[in-house]
């Protein structure tokens, strides 16, 4: 087993348990250590017929209180309602201020169930138990929780910092196929932002990847971790480095709400957008033709989609206008200058562009 630890300006952190067979341990790491007095297990349905009954049947026998509340999965589900729902259950369940949640799932279920722990009874704790590639690599760590609108991604949401992060790779073993494709877009992204030594080490290691086993597998999950706890231990709150975790997002989570978040998976969205954002990070002269092609013939290797959909540019732009990251009614990007880099503007991360810009990279 690995142990990192995601350290916060504030002094405060929490440590990541990887490895094979992290989930099970898990109940002993809390009868040993709590986290709360009692356990209110967030999962959807899928995941728990797949892990959520064995994690909750580990807990009662470790002799901690657990109650499991599950809902439909998807991003679809990713909404107030869901959360309403959730947190009406465990109220009638007799959860409390003293209590705590685990999040165990991929994303969405990390977001919800993050949500709902940072928004119940005004906090209380949770701990993210990831059981796809996309949550174990982004979502997992950071603590950016949030649900979505109809019309926009995560536009609802709170900076609330897991306790502890248990992240075992045999979860992937039972991962759909599409979904494992996912999570590659997270990767590729962690290797153009911030390594380019890693880049190059997953180009020519894709092949294998894409098998999702061995040493080699957890090789890319604690690189990939590594890299974002550094960008999130200098600025959690997204104050400005940690824009750069967004460099494919924003055009992303556009096509993902058009099409109203049932088409694409996230990595899908997110693989397009870097094509996109990369595009207009070429035509801003940041950087070249070669470190682009290098990027999206890493991203078709590991079978992510990088062609625009059939939306209009006029509508992406509208959506684009509502993202968060927006400033003065113009949209802000994260885009790279090379392979491994970022470039800025005026020392910040957060570059603006004219709408007229991106109209044209999208038509």
């Amino acid at each position: 087993m690995r142990k990192l630890v995601v350290k916060l300006e504030s002094g405060q952190g929490y440590p990541i348990h990887l490895g094979r067979g992290v989930l099970r341990r898990l109940p002993s790491s809390l009868r040993s250590r709590p986290v709360g007095e009692r356990y209110a297990v967030i999962t959807d349905h899928t995941v728990r017929d797949l892990y959520g009954e064995t994690v909750l049947a580990g807990l009662e026998r470790a002799g901690l209180h657990a109650r499991i509340f599950s809902f439909a999965p998807g991003e679809a589900r990713k909404n107030l309602r869901t959360v309403e729902s959730i947190a009406g259950r465990m109220l009638k369940a007799g959860i409390s201020r003293s209590d705590a949640v685990i999040a165990l799932g991929g994303g969405v279920v990390g977001d919800v169930a993050g949500y709902v722990a940072a928004s119940y009874m005004r906090g209380i704790p949770y701990i993210q138990a990831p059981t796809t590639l996309l949550s174990m690599v982004d979502s997992s760590i950071g603590g950016k929780v949030a649900v979505d609108l109809d019309s926009a991604k995560n536009i609802i949401g709170h900076f609330w910092h897991p306790s502890r992060v248990f992240i075992d790779p045999t979860c992937l073993d039972t991962l759909p196929v599409r979904q494992q494709r996912s999570g590659w877009a997270e990767i590729v992204k962690h290797g153009v932002i911030a390594d380019r030594d890693y880049f190059g080490w997953l180009e020519k290691n894709a092949a294998r990847l894409l098998r999702l086993r061995g040493k080699a597998m957890e090789d890319v999950l604690a690189r990939s971790l590594s890299i974002k706890s550094r960008i999130v231990a200098k600025d959690a709150r997204e104050a400005d480095l940690r824009m750069v975790l967004n460099y494919g997002h924003t055009i992303g989570h556009a096509i993902e709400s058009l099409t109203r978040y049932r088409k694409y998976t996230h990595g899908e969205a997110v693989a397009i957008g870097m094509n996109l954002e990369g595009r207009l990070a070429l035509l801003l002269g940041l950087w070249d033709q070669a470190d682009l092609d290098r990027q999206n013939r890493l991203l078709r290797r590991l079978r992510l989609p990088t062609r625009l959909p059939d939306l209009s540019a006029s509508k992406i732009i509208r959506s684009i206008r509502h993202d968060k990251k927006s400033s003065n009614g113009l949209p802000v990007f994260a885009l790279p200058r090379r392979i491994g880099a970022m470039a800025t503007r005026d020392g910040r991360f957060g570059l603006h562009v004219d709408p007229a810009l991106i109209k044209g990279t999208l038509t």
